[in-house]
């Protein structure tokens, strides 16, 4: 008799795995001015320029940064604390209240917001800050910015 010996053999599949690199978000900055006038002259509803951020990240070799599109941005009216006597919008037609949103950047990186003067005595600042985070918790590198408008008549 004789004996039979089976060898095991090690089963081979090929496998094909795609892996996309996500650029990673490691800054965010004002590109422009943090600071703004608007000049009510008589009128009740006022529009101040674009308050502007930008995501980027920042290639090591040569230290420029690759701006990222589609990342949240959180604005916030910090001042004043009171909701009411302004808003914030991101079309120049756009009266509702609201006093933080979400705006995702665009394809050169940029989100925006613009503040405008709705109702009730104008403050004399309106502070808004603009946030956002690397993944789910952990807050951008340069975040918070915030941004001043002052009120003059």
């Amino acid at each position: 008799m004789t004996r039979r010996e089976s060898q095991a053999s090690p089963l081979w599949i090929p496998c094909r795995a795609r892996f996309q690199a996500v650029a990673v978000a490691d800054t965010l900055f004002a590109p422009g001015p943090i600071q703004d006038t608007i000049h009510v002259s008589g009128s009740p509803d006022s529009l101040s320029d674009s308050l502007t951020v930008e995501i980027g990240d920042t290639v090591a070799a040569s230290s420029t940064i690759t701006p990222l599109a589609g990342r949240p941005v959180v604005f916030t009216i910090t001042t004043p604390s009171i909701a009411g006597p302004v808003t914030l919008v991101t079309s120049d037609t756009a009266h509702a209240l609201v006093t933080a949103d979400t705006v995702t950047t665009d394809a050169r990186g940029l989100a925006a917001v613009k503040v405008r003067l709705i109702a009730g005595p104008p403050p004399d600042l309106v502070e808004v800050t603009a946030s956002a985070k690397r993944g789910v918790s952990a807050k951008l590198p340069g975040s918070p910015v915030t941004f001043r408008v002052r009120v003059q008549p």
